[in-house]
């Protein structure tokens, strides 16, 4: 009848306990081998750590005119195009902060670093090539974001002020980065925004032109007031010829006559080139021309309306980005500093020694396991050998 795999685990706790002299040296040794080199071999490790995130100050006037650049956003030419993608670039600030983690991971800031604490020494490093050196920087530099959407940046050395004094220099060029990236945003912005300026005014100047031209060519200024004076004049000559010509037909011939005559050919003429008269001013207009051109008129009115706002808001941005560009603070505000930590953050000593415990145990059962097992005539021994030719079945 084969054991149970109780009956095996007791025999095996037996044969320890029967070899107990040899399982308690089993078990010290790695354990203090483990220990030591934990303690007095494995190099300490500590931990600065500092958390900080950005500000961005601006006044009211910068304010407004982020108000007229969502406004200028709106504008027909811009709208859905390409413009309003390049804007949505220029307006955007969250990209600087991941410019500052992109930033923390090139060779310029990991020479910036070696250079100002000669870690090339401090970390004994033989290599000609520069790029090892970097590598183990980039291992005890990280940069990133927390949970709280803060920027949290840790520094691991083997001396607590060494890696304070790192954090605080990381601190001071990543807050230089920051500003000049936010005047170089600025700058960016400011020169887009006066190239868009400049075309606007060109394309008011073309359009008022256009319009100019247009109500000059055709004499239509105001549709309804000179509809409203064609109207009147032509009623008032419309009565006027019927009056005459009701008159001519009960006169006979006559100096009179011929008087009322002249008056109704001057009438006809007048109708018939109504355009070429005024009444209080107004030019009148040619009926059968008047719905074109009054359509002509209101689609010209409306470019024209529609290129003044494009042209005011550009202005007012323009004008908010350049105060924006004397009065605008951007830097790091720093919420936890690092400071002179000295507890060790590695190598994590309890955990360590309590694997190695655990290995230890194992490795003493397994030996003192072997031994009774070698020595071959007990009833344990057969009780192992079965217990191990199963092992090897599995």
């Amino acid at each position: 009848m084969e054991p149970s795999l109780f009956e095996t685990l007791l025999k095996i706790a037996i044969c320890c306990v029967k070899r107990k002299g040899f399982f308690i040296v089993s078990l010290a040794m790695p354990s203090l081998i483990a220990a030591f080199v934990i303690w007095f071999i494995l190099e300490p490790r500590y931990k600065a750590t500092a958390i900080f995130t950005t500000t961005q100050t601006t006044s009211g006037v910068a304010n407004f005119g982020m108000s007229a650049m969502s406004e200028f956003l709106k504008m027909p030419g811009l709208g859905g195009g390409g413009g309003s993608k390049i804007l949505g670039s220029l307006l955007s600030q969250d990209n600087k902060e991941d410019l500052l983690v992109a930033y923390s991971k090139s060779w310029e800031f990991y020479d910036n670093i070696a250079k100002k604490f000669d870690l090339a020494n401090h970390y004994k490093v033989k290599s000609k090539y520069k790029a090892d050196l970097y590598k183990i920087i980039s291992k005890n530099i990280d940069l990133d974001w927390n949970k709280d959407d803060m920027l949290e940046l840790s520094v691991e050395d083997k001396d607590f002020k060494m890696a304070r004094a790192i954090n605080d220099h990381i601190v001071y060029l990543l807050d230089s980065t920051y500003a000049v990236l936010g005047t170089h945003s600025i700058n960016k912005k400011r020169k887009f925004f006066e190239l868009q300026l400049d075309s606007a005014t060109k394309d008011l100047l073309a359009i008022e032109e256009k319009f100019i031209k247009f109500q000059n060519d055709n004499r239509f200024y105001d549709f309804s007031s000179q509809l409203t004076a064609t109207m009147e004049f032509l009623t008032s000559r419309s009565i006027a010829k019927i009056a005459v010509d009701d008159e001519l037909g009960h006169k006979g011939q006559s100096a009179q006559h011929e008087k009322l005559r002249l008056h109704l050919s001057n009438l006809d003429n007048q109708l018939q080139k109504s355009k070429e008269y005024r009444n209080n001013t107004v030019p009148l207009l040619e009926l059968d021309k008047a719905p074109e051109l009054a359509v002509q008129h209101t689609q010209l009115e409306l470019e024209l309306k529609n290129q003044f706002m494009r042209y005011l808001n550009l202005l007012q941005i323009c004008e908010s980005v350049k105060f924006e560009e004397m009065d605008r603070t951007n830097a790091i505000l720093r919420i936890s500093s690092a400071w002179d930590n000295p507890k060790k953050s590695s190598p994590p000593r309890a955990a360590l020694m309590l694997i190695a415990i655990g290995v230890s145990v194992v490795l003493s059962v397994f030996l003192c396991v072997f031994a009774e097992w070698h020595k071959g005539d007990s009833n344990s021994s057969r009780l192992l050998k079965n217990f191990f030719a199963e092992l090897r079945g599995l």
